[in-house]
Protein backbone atom coordinates (compact mmCIF):
# COMPACT_ATOMS: atom_id res chain seq x y z
CA UNK A 1 0.00 0.00 0.00
CA UNK A 2 2.98 2.60 0.72
CA UNK A 3 3.87 2.56 -2.97
CA UNK A 4 0.18 3.63 -3.94
CA UNK A 5 0.62 6.85 -1.80
CA UNK A 6 1.54 9.97 -3.31
CA UNK A 7 4.87 11.36 -2.92
CA UNK A 8 3.59 14.19 -0.89
CA UNK A 9 2.42 11.82 1.98
CA UNK A 10 5.92 9.84 2.61
CA UNK A 11 7.25 12.93 2.61
CA UNK A 12 4.58 14.03 4.66
CA UNK A 13 5.46 11.34 7.35
CA UNK A 14 9.07 11.95 6.88
CA UNK A 15 8.75 15.29 8.43
CA UNK A 16 5.48 16.03 9.90
CA UNK A 17 5.40 17.32 13.61
CA UNK A 18 2.07 15.61 13.96
CA UNK A 19 0.90 11.91 14.70
CA UNK A 20 0.04 10.92 11.09
CA UNK A 21 -1.69 7.41 9.93
CA UNK A 22 -2.44 5.75 6.83
CA UNK A 23 -4.46 2.19 7.25
CA UNK A 24 -6.52 -0.25 5.12
CA UNK A 25 -10.29 -0.02 4.98
CA UNK A 26 -10.31 -1.88 8.46
CA UNK A 27 -7.80 0.01 10.38
CA UNK A 28 -4.63 -2.14 9.67
CA UNK A 29 -1.80 0.98 9.89
CA UNK A 30 0.10 0.49 6.32
CA UNK A 31 2.25 3.51 7.01
CA UNK A 32 2.87 5.84 10.00
CA UNK A 33 5.39 9.30 10.96
CA UNK A 34 7.30 9.13 13.57
CA UNK A 35 5.36 11.46 15.83
CA UNK A 36 2.47 8.85 15.41
CA UNK A 37 4.86 6.18 16.37
CA UNK A 38 6.09 7.83 19.79
CA UNK A 39 2.70 9.29 20.45
CA UNK A 40 1.48 5.26 20.23
CA UNK A 41 4.77 4.18 22.66
CA UNK A 42 6.40 1.71 19.97
CA UNK A 43 9.00 2.09 17.23
CA UNK A 44 8.19 3.07 13.78
CA UNK A 45 9.04 0.29 12.06
CA UNK A 46 6.25 -1.80 14.92
CA UNK A 47 3.74 0.25 13.84
CA UNK A 48 3.26 -1.49 10.14
CA UNK A 49 0.77 -4.60 10.32
CA UNK A 50 -0.73 -3.51 13.74
CA UNK A 51 -4.46 -2.47 13.81
CA UNK A 52 -5.30 0.99 15.35
CA UNK A 53 -7.72 -0.90 17.61
CA UNK A 54 -5.00 -2.74 19.49
CA UNK A 55 -4.12 1.06 20.70
CA UNK A 56 -7.60 2.03 21.89
CA UNK A 57 -9.28 0.66 25.40
CA UNK A 58 -11.69 -2.15 25.22
CA UNK A 59 -14.73 0.04 24.98
CA UNK A 60 -13.45 1.79 21.86
CA UNK A 61 -11.97 -1.38 20.41
CA UNK A 62 -15.99 -3.02 20.71
CA UNK A 63 -17.33 0.36 18.23
CA UNK A 64 -13.89 0.62 16.15
CA UNK A 65 -15.15 -1.34 13.49
CA UNK A 66 -18.48 -0.19 13.20
CA UNK A 67 -17.11 3.09 13.00
CA UNK A 68 -14.77 2.51 10.18
CA UNK A 69 -18.49 1.65 8.20
CA UNK A 70 -19.04 5.19 8.10
CA UNK A 71 -16.06 6.20 6.27
CA UNK A 72 -16.82 4.49 2.66
CA UNK A 73 -18.14 7.39 0.82
CA UNK A 74 -16.18 9.25 -1.25
CA UNK A 75 -14.85 12.68 0.60
CA UNK A 76 -16.32 10.91 3.95
CA UNK A 77 -13.88 12.53 7.15
CA UNK A 78 -14.87 11.56 10.61
CA UNK A 79 -13.39 12.41 14.34
CA UNK A 80 -13.57 10.84 17.13
CA UNK A 81 -12.31 11.01 21.05
CA UNK A 82 -10.89 7.36 22.21
CA UNK A 83 -9.45 6.80 24.83
CA UNK A 84 -5.58 5.94 23.46
CA UNK A 85 -3.60 3.03 25.60
CA UNK A 86 -0.02 3.44 24.03
CA UNK A 87 2.47 0.46 24.43
CA UNK A 88 4.47 2.77 26.96
CA UNK A 89 3.19 5.71 28.88
CA UNK A 90 -0.43 6.23 30.45
CA UNK A 91 -3.19 6.03 28.46
CA UNK A 92 -4.80 9.71 27.12
CA UNK A 93 -7.77 11.32 25.56
CA UNK A 94 -7.16 11.06 22.04
CA UNK A 95 -8.82 13.30 18.99
CA UNK A 96 -8.86 10.69 16.03
CA UNK A 97 -9.63 12.23 12.69
CA UNK A 98 -10.17 9.47 10.15
CA UNK A 99 -10.35 10.84 6.04
CA UNK A 100 -10.91 8.25 3.35
CA UNK A 101 -8.42 7.95 0.20
CA UNK A 102 -10.14 7.20 -3.03
CA UNK A 103 -8.81 6.12 -6.53
CA UNK A 104 -9.78 8.58 -9.17
CA UNK A 105 -12.40 5.47 -10.28
CA UNK A 106 -13.81 6.23 -6.63
CA UNK A 107 -12.59 2.84 -5.48
CA UNK A 108 -11.49 3.05 -1.42
CA UNK A 109 -7.66 2.93 -1.09
CA UNK A 110 -7.34 3.40 2.56
CA UNK A 111 -7.68 5.99 5.38
CA UNK A 112 -5.35 8.84 6.63
CA UNK A 113 -5.72 9.13 10.38
CA UNK A 114 -4.59 12.41 12.68
CA UNK A 115 -3.41 11.56 16.14
CA UNK A 116 -3.72 14.27 18.66
CA UNK A 117 -3.62 13.97 22.71
CA UNK A 118 -6.16 16.08 23.89
CA UNK A 119 -5.89 14.79 27.95
CA UNK A 120 -5.40 18.42 28.75
CA UNK A 121 -7.93 20.39 26.69
CA UNK A 122 -10.48 17.49 28.01
CA UNK A 123 -9.39 18.83 31.81
CA UNK A 124 -9.66 22.10 31.24
CA UNK A 125 -13.40 21.30 29.90
CA UNK A 126 -14.23 19.31 32.75
CA UNK A 127 -12.55 21.76 34.71
CA UNK A 128 -14.43 24.78 33.46
CA UNK A 129 -17.70 22.45 33.86
CA UNK A 130 -16.89 21.67 37.04
CA UNK A 131 -16.37 25.74 38.53
CA UNK A 132 -19.49 26.21 36.39
CA UNK A 133 -21.19 23.41 38.23
CA UNK A 134 -19.90 25.42 41.83
CA UNK A 135 -20.46 28.62 40.94
CA UNK A 136 -24.36 27.77 40.25
CA UNK A 137 -24.67 25.68 43.40
CA UNK A 138 -23.00 28.39 45.38
CA UNK A 139 -24.95 31.42 43.88
CA UNK A 140 -28.33 29.49 45.04
CA UNK A 141 -27.87 29.85 48.70
CA UNK A 142 -27.34 32.80 50.88
CA UNK A 143 -27.28 30.37 53.94
CA UNK A 144 -23.87 30.49 55.59
CA UNK A 145 -23.63 27.21 56.41
CA UNK A 146 -25.24 25.73 53.36
CA UNK A 147 -22.71 27.51 51.43
CA UNK A 148 -19.87 25.53 53.72
CA UNK A 149 -22.08 22.48 52.97
CA UNK A 150 -22.38 23.06 49.32
CA UNK A 151 -18.46 23.10 48.92
CA UNK A 152 -17.66 20.30 50.82
CA UNK A 153 -20.30 18.31 48.15
CA UNK A 154 -18.78 19.64 45.44
CA UNK A 155 -15.31 18.58 45.66
CA UNK A 156 -16.34 15.17 46.67
CA UNK A 157 -15.86 12.92 44.61
CA UNK A 158 -14.91 15.20 41.82
CA UNK A 159 -11.34 16.03 42.97
CA UNK A 160 -10.81 14.19 46.51
CA UNK A 161 -12.08 11.31 48.50
CA UNK A 162 -12.47 13.32 51.53
CA UNK A 163 -12.78 16.95 52.04
CA UNK A 164 -12.44 19.00 55.69
CA UNK A 165 -13.24 22.66 55.71
CA UNK A 166 -12.23 25.00 58.60
CA UNK A 167 -13.45 28.18 59.77
CA UNK A 168 -12.06 31.20 61.36
CA UNK A 169 -14.96 32.77 63.14
CA UNK A 170 -15.15 36.09 64.08
CA UNK A 171 -13.65 35.85 67.54
CA UNK A 172 -10.30 34.49 65.91
CA UNK A 173 -11.51 30.70 66.91
CA UNK A 174 -10.85 28.48 64.10
CA UNK A 175 -12.78 25.20 64.28
CA UNK A 176 -13.81 22.26 61.48
CA UNK A 177 -17.85 23.48 60.11
CA UNK A 178 -17.68 20.47 57.10
CA UNK A 179 -16.37 16.94 56.65
CA UNK A 180 -17.86 15.00 53.60
CA UNK A 181 -16.17 11.43 52.50
CA UNK A 182 -16.93 9.47 49.34
CA UNK A 183 -17.33 6.69 51.92
CA UNK A 184 -20.19 6.29 54.70
CA UNK A 185 -17.86 5.14 57.27
CA UNK A 186 -14.65 7.34 56.66
CA UNK A 187 -16.90 10.81 56.76
CA UNK A 188 -17.86 9.24 60.25
CA UNK A 189 -14.08 8.87 61.01
CA UNK A 190 -14.04 12.40 60.38
CA UNK A 191 -16.47 13.90 62.65
CA UNK A 192 -14.68 11.62 65.08
CA UNK A 193 -11.78 13.37 64.59
CA UNK A 194 -13.19 17.04 64.60
CA UNK A 195 -14.72 15.60 68.62
CA UNK A 196 -10.67 14.82 68.80
CA UNK A 197 -9.60 18.47 68.21
CA UNK A 198 -7.87 17.17 65.73
CA UNK A 199 -5.52 18.08 63.55
CA UNK A 200 -5.34 20.88 65.91
CA UNK A 201 -4.62 24.52 64.23
CA UNK A 202 -3.11 26.41 67.01
CA UNK A 203 -0.39 23.97 66.69
CA UNK A 204 1.81 25.55 64.96
CA UNK A 205 3.90 22.36 63.43
CA UNK A 206 0.16 21.56 61.67
CA UNK A 207 -0.32 22.15 58.15
CA UNK A 208 -3.28 23.65 58.61
CA UNK A 209 -2.01 26.23 60.49
CA UNK A 210 0.75 26.96 57.93
CA UNK A 211 -1.61 27.95 55.83
CA UNK A 212 -4.17 29.62 57.71
CA UNK A 213 -1.12 31.66 58.98
CA UNK A 214 0.44 32.44 55.60
CA UNK A 215 -2.52 31.88 53.32
CA UNK A 216 -0.42 30.33 51.00
CA UNK A 217 -1.64 26.21 49.80
CA UNK A 218 0.51 23.41 50.54
CA UNK A 219 0.49 20.17 47.84
CA UNK A 220 1.94 16.78 48.55
CA UNK A 221 1.68 14.40 45.69
CA UNK A 222 2.83 11.33 47.67
CA UNK A 223 2.65 11.72 51.45
CA UNK A 224 5.79 10.67 52.93
CA UNK A 225 6.28 8.17 55.47
CA UNK A 226 7.92 9.84 58.10
CA UNK A 227 4.94 12.23 57.69
CA UNK A 228 2.60 9.79 59.29
CA UNK A 229 4.89 8.92 62.16
CA UNK A 230 5.47 12.38 63.00
CA UNK A 231 1.79 12.79 64.17
CA UNK A 232 2.05 12.99 68.23
CA UNK A 233 -1.56 12.06 68.82
CA UNK A 234 -3.22 9.77 70.98
CA UNK A 235 -3.92 6.12 69.68
CA UNK A 236 -7.47 6.38 68.82
CA UNK A 237 -6.76 9.75 65.74
CA UNK A 238 -3.55 7.74 65.14
CA UNK A 239 -6.13 4.54 64.27
CA UNK A 240 -8.49 7.12 62.40
CA UNK A 241 -5.31 8.39 60.18
CA UNK A 242 -4.37 4.84 59.67
CA UNK A 243 -7.82 3.81 58.27
CA UNK A 244 -8.55 7.00 55.78
CA UNK A 245 -4.78 6.10 54.51
CA UNK A 246 -4.46 9.61 52.99
CA UNK A 247 -2.14 9.12 50.14
CA UNK A 248 -2.32 12.86 48.55
CA UNK A 249 -3.00 16.43 50.31
CA UNK A 250 -4.12 19.43 49.17
CA UNK A 251 -4.37 22.34 51.61
CA UNK A 252 -5.79 25.84 50.24
CA UNK A 253 -7.03 28.87 51.97
CA UNK A 254 -10.75 30.50 51.88
CA UNK A 255 -10.22 34.38 51.49
CA UNK A 256 -12.64 37.26 51.29
CA UNK A 257 -11.52 40.66 50.94
CA UNK A 258 -7.86 40.29 51.25
CA UNK A 259 -8.53 38.05 54.76
CA UNK A 260 -7.94 33.92 55.42
CA UNK A 261 -11.47 33.31 56.68
CA UNK A 262 -10.93 29.33 56.48
CA UNK A 263 -9.36 26.55 54.59
CA UNK A 264 -10.40 23.48 52.56
CA UNK A 265 -8.14 20.72 53.05
CA UNK A 266 -8.35 17.75 49.66
CA UNK A 267 -6.89 14.36 50.23
CA UNK A 268 -7.46 11.07 48.08
CA UNK A 269 -7.16 7.68 49.70
CA UNK A 270 -9.06 4.76 47.99
CA UNK A 271 -9.43 6.45 44.59
CA UNK A 272 -5.84 5.99 44.13
CA UNK A 273 -5.42 9.57 42.56
CA UNK A 274 -2.55 11.87 43.03
CA UNK A 275 -2.21 15.41 42.56
CA UNK A 276 -0.41 17.43 40.32
CA UNK A 277 -0.15 21.64 39.91
CA UNK A 278 -3.22 21.09 37.74
CA UNK A 279 -5.74 19.87 40.44
CA UNK A 280 -3.97 22.61 42.94
CA UNK A 281 -5.18 25.30 39.91
CA UNK A 282 -8.55 23.77 40.38
CA UNK A 283 -8.76 23.37 44.10
CA UNK A 284 -7.65 27.23 44.21
CA UNK A 285 -10.07 28.40 41.88
CA UNK A 286 -12.87 26.82 43.80
CA UNK A 287 -11.94 28.17 47.35
CA UNK A 288 -11.72 31.45 45.60
CA UNK A 289 -15.37 30.69 44.30
CA UNK A 290 -16.21 29.20 47.69
CA UNK A 291 -14.53 32.28 49.62
CA UNK A 292 -16.86 34.84 47.82
CA UNK A 293 -19.87 33.03 48.13
CA UNK A 294 -18.84 32.55 51.97
CA UNK A 295 -18.40 36.18 52.51
CA UNK A 296 -21.67 36.99 50.92
CA UNK A 297 -23.42 34.79 53.25
CA UNK A 298 -21.88 36.04 56.26
CA UNK A 299 -22.69 39.58 55.17
CA UNK A 300 -26.52 38.32 54.05
CA UNK A 301 -26.19 37.52 57.75
CA UNK A 302 -25.13 40.27 59.05
CA UNK A 303 -27.47 42.52 57.13
CA UNK A 304 -30.45 40.05 58.44
CA UNK A 305 -29.42 40.40 62.19
CA UNK A 306 -29.38 44.33 61.74
CA UNK A 307 -32.67 44.75 60.07
CA UNK A 308 -34.15 42.19 62.81
CA UNK A 309 -32.55 44.78 65.58
CA UNK A 310 -34.14 47.51 63.71
CA UNK A 311 -37.17 45.85 63.72
CA UNK A 312 -37.19 44.99 67.69
CA UNK A 313 -36.02 48.73 67.97
CA UNK A 314 -39.26 50.33 66.09
CA UNK A 315 -41.28 47.68 67.43
CA UNK A 316 -40.24 49.04 71.14
CA UNK A 317 -39.92 52.66 70.49
CA UNK A 318 -43.33 52.42 69.02
CA UNK A 319 -44.99 50.44 72.25
CA UNK A 320 -43.28 53.13 74.67
CA UNK A 321 -44.83 55.84 72.47
CA UNK A 322 -48.30 54.50 72.40
CA UNK A 323 -48.42 54.40 76.43
CA UNK A 324 -48.04 58.55 77.05
CA UNK A 325 -49.92 58.94 73.62
CA UNK A 326 -52.57 57.38 75.69
CA UNK A 327 -52.53 59.13 78.97
CA UNK A 328 -52.34 62.47 76.72
CA UNK A 329 -55.79 61.85 75.55
CA UNK A 330 -57.44 60.52 78.43
CA UNK A 331 -56.35 64.25 80.21
CA UNK A 332 -57.03 65.84 77.10
CA UNK A 333 -60.72 64.05 77.56
CA UNK A 334 -60.71 65.32 81.28
CA UNK A 335 -60.20 69.30 80.45
CA UNK A 336 -62.53 69.12 77.56
CA UNK A 337 -65.38 66.98 79.72
CA UNK A 338 -64.90 69.91 82.25
CA UNK A 339 -64.10 66.85 84.62
CA UNK A 340 -62.20 68.81 86.81
CA UNK A 341 -63.29 72.16 86.00
CA UNK A 342 -65.11 74.65 83.70
CA UNK A 343 -63.20 75.57 80.32
CA UNK A 344 -63.66 78.02 77.83
CA UNK A 345 -64.42 77.97 74.10
CA UNK A 346 -61.00 78.73 73.13
CA UNK A 347 -59.26 76.57 75.71
CA UNK A 348 -61.87 73.39 74.33
CA UNK A 349 -60.47 74.74 70.80
CA UNK A 350 -57.19 74.13 71.78
CA UNK A 351 -57.97 70.81 73.39
CA UNK A 352 -59.05 69.79 70.49
CA UNK A 353 -55.70 70.53 68.21
CA UNK A 354 -53.97 68.65 71.15
CA UNK A 355 -56.52 65.47 70.11
CA UNK A 356 -55.76 65.50 66.68
CA UNK A 357 -52.28 66.07 66.84
CA UNK A 358 -52.15 63.22 69.27
CA UNK A 359 -54.57 61.02 66.88
CA UNK A 360 -52.40 61.87 64.04
CA UNK A 361 -49.11 60.71 66.16
CA UNK A 362 -51.05 57.67 66.73
CA UNK A 363 -51.18 56.89 62.98
CA UNK A 364 -47.42 56.92 62.67
CA UNK A 365 -46.69 55.15 65.68
CA UNK A 366 -49.17 52.37 64.25
CA UNK A 367 -47.90 52.60 60.71
CA UNK A 368 -44.52 52.36 62.24
CA UNK A 369 -45.65 49.01 64.46
CA UNK A 370 -47.14 47.57 60.85
CA UNK A 371 -43.67 48.42 59.03
CA UNK A 372 -41.72 46.70 62.12
CA UNK A 373 -44.33 43.45 62.00
CA UNK A 374 -43.80 43.13 58.38
CA UNK A 375 -39.94 43.44 58.56
CA UNK A 376 -39.53 40.67 61.41
CA UNK A 377 -42.36 38.56 60.03
CA UNK A 378 -44.86 38.84 63.08
CA UNK A 379 -47.76 40.35 61.01
CA UNK A 380 -50.40 37.43 60.55
CA UNK A 381 -52.93 37.09 58.14
CA UNK A 382 -56.95 36.52 59.40
CA UNK A 383 -59.32 35.43 56.42
CA UNK A 384 -62.82 36.11 56.38
CA UNK A 385 -65.33 36.39 54.34
CA UNK A 386 -66.31 40.76 53.60
CA UNK A 387 -68.36 42.62 51.12
CA UNK A 388 -66.39 44.59 48.99
CA UNK A 389 -68.42 47.46 48.42
CA UNK A 390 -68.51 47.72 52.56
CA UNK A 391 -64.81 47.29 52.77
CA UNK A 392 -64.46 50.87 49.99
CA UNK A 393 -67.40 51.98 52.27
CA UNK A 394 -65.37 51.77 55.77
CA UNK A 395 -62.20 53.16 54.09
CA UNK A 396 -64.01 56.14 52.87
CA UNK A 397 -65.88 56.95 56.29
CA UNK A 398 -62.32 56.97 58.05
CA UNK A 399 -60.55 59.33 55.42
CA UNK A 400 -63.42 61.46 54.39
CA UNK A 401 -62.50 64.44 57.25
CA UNK A 402 -59.28 64.89 55.77
CA UNK A 403 -60.64 65.04 52.56
CA UNK A 404 -62.77 67.53 53.34
CA UNK A 405 -60.33 69.40 55.39
CA UNK A 406 -57.99 70.08 52.15
CA UNK A 407 -61.55 71.30 50.86
CA UNK A 408 -61.25 68.25 47.78
CA UNK A 409 -63.89 65.95 46.13
CA UNK A 410 -64.04 62.18 47.31
CA UNK A 411 -65.37 60.38 44.62
CA UNK A 412 -66.42 56.06 45.36
CA UNK A 413 -67.40 53.76 42.67
CA UNK A 414 -67.92 50.20 44.29
CA UNK A 415 -69.42 47.30 42.55
CA UNK A 416 -72.81 45.98 43.22
CA UNK A 417 -73.55 44.63 47.17
CA UNK A 418 -73.06 41.24 46.09
CA UNK A 419 -69.23 41.70 45.39
CA UNK A 420 -67.53 39.31 48.21
CA UNK A 421 -64.06 38.03 48.80
CA UNK A 422 -61.86 36.33 51.10
CA UNK A 423 -59.44 38.73 52.83
CA UNK A 424 -58.45 40.09 55.92
CA UNK A 425 -60.68 43.03 56.21
CA UNK A 426 -58.35 45.52 58.82
CA UNK A 427 -55.21 44.84 56.21
CA UNK A 428 -57.14 45.62 53.15
CA UNK A 429 -58.47 48.62 54.54
CA UNK A 430 -55.43 49.68 56.23
CA UNK A 431 -53.98 49.79 52.29
CA UNK A 432 -56.72 51.64 51.16
CA UNK A 433 -56.58 54.34 54.11
CA UNK A 434 -52.51 54.39 53.18
CA UNK A 435 -53.62 54.67 49.64
CA UNK A 436 -56.41 57.70 50.31
CA UNK A 437 -53.75 59.21 52.67
CA UNK A 438 -50.81 59.73 50.41
CA UNK A 439 -53.60 60.68 47.45
CA UNK A 440 -54.71 63.93 49.98
CA UNK A 441 -50.77 64.86 51.00
CA UNK A 442 -50.10 65.97 47.67
CA UNK A 443 -53.31 67.13 45.90
CA UNK A 444 -54.09 70.64 46.82
CA UNK A 445 -57.19 70.83 44.58
CA UNK A 446 -58.99 69.06 42.21
CA UNK A 447 -60.44 65.32 43.52
CA UNK A 448 -59.17 61.75 44.62
CA UNK A 449 -61.15 58.50 43.26
CA UNK A 450 -61.59 55.41 45.13
CA UNK A 451 -63.15 52.74 42.29
CA UNK A 452 -63.26 48.80 43.07
CA UNK A 453 -64.37 46.20 40.58
CA UNK A 454 -64.48 42.29 39.90
CA UNK A 455 -62.49 41.11 37.39
CA UNK A 456 -62.04 37.64 36.73
CA UNK A 457 -62.13 36.65 40.33
CA UNK A 458 -59.71 38.93 41.42
CA UNK A 459 -60.82 41.71 43.20
CA UNK A 460 -59.57 45.93 42.11
CA UNK A 461 -59.02 48.57 43.97
CA UNK A 462 -57.88 52.09 42.27
CA UNK A 463 -57.21 54.71 43.94
CA UNK A 464 -56.41 58.49 41.46
CA UNK A 465 -55.74 61.98 42.21
CA UNK A 466 -55.14 64.98 40.22
CA UNK A 467 -51.71 66.11 42.69
CA UNK A 468 -48.77 67.31 41.72
CA UNK A 469 -47.93 63.67 40.49
CA UNK A 470 -44.15 62.12 40.32
CA UNK A 471 -41.76 62.06 38.27
CA UNK A 472 -40.74 58.73 36.01
CA UNK A 473 -37.11 58.58 38.25
CA UNK A 474 -39.04 58.89 41.75
CA UNK A 475 -41.85 56.62 40.72
CA UNK A 476 -39.47 53.68 41.11
CA UNK A 477 -38.87 54.70 44.76
CA UNK A 478 -42.13 55.31 46.52
CA UNK A 479 -42.66 52.33 47.53
CA UNK A 480 -39.16 51.82 49.30
CA UNK A 481 -39.62 52.43 52.97
CA UNK A 482 -38.80 55.60 54.58
CA UNK A 483 -38.33 57.39 51.24
CA UNK A 484 -40.29 60.32 50.40
CA UNK A 485 -40.90 62.17 47.26
CA UNK A 486 -40.14 65.44 48.93
CA UNK A 487 -36.72 64.75 49.93
CA UNK A 488 -35.85 67.99 51.86
CA UNK A 489 -35.97 69.23 55.60
CA UNK A 490 -38.58 71.50 54.32
CA UNK A 491 -40.47 69.28 52.55
CA UNK A 492 -44.39 70.32 52.57
CA UNK A 493 -45.96 67.08 54.04
CA UNK A 494 -45.09 64.82 56.94
CA UNK A 495 -44.99 61.30 57.99
CA UNK A 496 -42.57 58.44 57.94
CA UNK A 497 -42.70 57.46 54.89
CA UNK A 498 -43.87 54.12 55.23
CA UNK A 499 -46.84 54.71 53.81
CA UNK A 500 -46.57 53.17 50.35
CA UNK A 501 -44.06 50.70 51.69
CA UNK A 502 -45.94 49.00 54.17
CA UNK A 503 -48.95 48.98 51.60
CA UNK A 504 -46.91 47.06 49.22
CA UNK A 505 -45.97 44.62 51.88
CA UNK A 506 -49.36 43.88 53.36
CA UNK A 507 -50.66 43.44 49.88
CA UNK A 508 -48.39 40.62 48.87
CA UNK A 509 -48.97 39.49 52.53
CA UNK A 510 -52.57 38.85 51.58
CA UNK A 511 -51.57 37.40 47.60
CA UNK A 512 -52.05 40.71 45.98
CA UNK A 513 -50.13 43.69 44.93
CA UNK A 514 -49.86 47.45 44.08
CA UNK A 515 -48.92 48.54 40.82
CA UNK A 516 -48.06 52.76 40.02
CA UNK A 517 -48.32 55.31 37.25
CA UNK A 518 -48.01 58.91 37.70
CA UNK A 519 -47.30 62.20 35.37
CA UNK A 520 -46.13 64.96 37.16
CA UNK A 521 -48.51 68.02 37.17
CA UNK A 522 -51.27 65.80 36.32
CA UNK A 523 -51.94 63.30 38.97
CA UNK A 524 -51.22 59.60 40.11
CA UNK A 525 -52.89 56.30 40.29
CA UNK A 526 -52.62 53.17 43.17
CA UNK A 527 -54.34 49.88 41.72
CA UNK A 528 -54.21 47.28 44.15
CA UNK A 529 -55.32 43.96 43.13
CA UNK A 530 -56.16 41.09 45.77
CA UNK A 531 -57.14 36.93 45.03
CA UNK A 532 -60.14 34.97 46.03
CA UNK A 533 -62.89 36.88 45.16
CA UNK A 534 -66.49 34.91 44.57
Amino acid sequence: MRNLLPAVYRELFEYALDAYLITDEGGVIRAGSDAAAALLGVPRHALENCSIALFLDEDAQRDFLGKLSLLREVHSRKRWLFRVCPRTGAPFVGSLTATAIHRPDGSLVGLRWEIHNIAAEHRLEEAQHFLGEASRALAATLDYHDSLATLARLAVPQIADYCLIHEVEENGHIKQVSATAAASEKESMLHELAQLKFPDPADPRSLLAAVLRTGEPVLFETLPPEMAASVKAEPRVLEILAALGPRSLIIVPLKARGHTIGAISLATSESGRRYSEQELELAEELALRGGMAIDNARLHRTAEKASLAKSNFLAAMSHELRTPLSAIFGYAELLHDEIVGPVNTVQKEQLGRIRASGEHLLELVEEILTFARMESRQERVFAEDVSVAELVDSACVLMEPLVRKKGLRLEVRTPNTGARMQTDPSKLRQILCNLLGNAVKFTDKGHIELAAWMDEGRAVFEVSDTGIGISRDDLDHVFDPFWQVEQSATRRVGGTGLGLSVARQLARLLGGDVSAESRVGEGSRFVVWMPGSK
